[in-house]
């Protein structure tokens, strides 16, 4: 369900009839490009008898992962790096970087290191820790600083 308020300066009917029509565009664009073997496939999944706990037990996984990085992003020494925004237990979160270029940061760290982050904006990274195993969550952290350091070292802040 949507609830929208809005005052409108001429009709608050022709509003809200634009609002409805955006709004039913953009759930039809979504549900109507779904793919009839995709649903298929899926609806066959949520069938079985394992599914529910099959999605908990993935639940879980991401929940512990994210209080990981949470964990991790606790340490003052990284406190000179980056600002971390507010995130709760998904796929990815967001860092602010501190006096770095968010692109310049992101090669860098893909060319000397290997690792892939998403450039979102001037200053912010998003890191998909969803893909990284909690056991090697510490060492992801340790190369983001890193090639953060080495940034700093050789460049003037942005």
């Amino acid at each position: 369900m949507l609830t929208f308020g809005a005052k409108a300066e001429y009709s608050i009917d022709a509003l809200y009839a634009a609002l409805e029509k955006k709004v039913t565009g953009a759930i039809r664009s979504a549900i109507s490009n779904c793919s009839h073997p995709a649903q298929s496939v899926l609806v066959k999944a949520m069938e079985e008898e394992g599914f529910p706990a099959e999605c908990a037990e993935k639940r879980a996984i991401l929940e512990s992962r994210a209080k990981k990085v949470m964990q991790i992003l606790a340490d003052p020494s990284y406190a000179d790096l980056w600002e971390v925004y507010p995130f709760n237990a998904g796929y990815f979160m967001c860092l602010k970087l501190k006096g770095l270029d968010a692109d310049t940061y992101r090669r860098h760290l893909l060319e000397k290191y290997g690792v892939g982050v998403i450039a979102d904006g001037k200053h912010d990274i998003r890191v998909a820790f969803s893909a990284v195993n909690e056991e090697q969550l510490a060492d992801l952290y340790t190369l983001l600083a890193q090639a953060a350091r080495d940034l700093k070292g050789s460049t003037v802040s942005v």
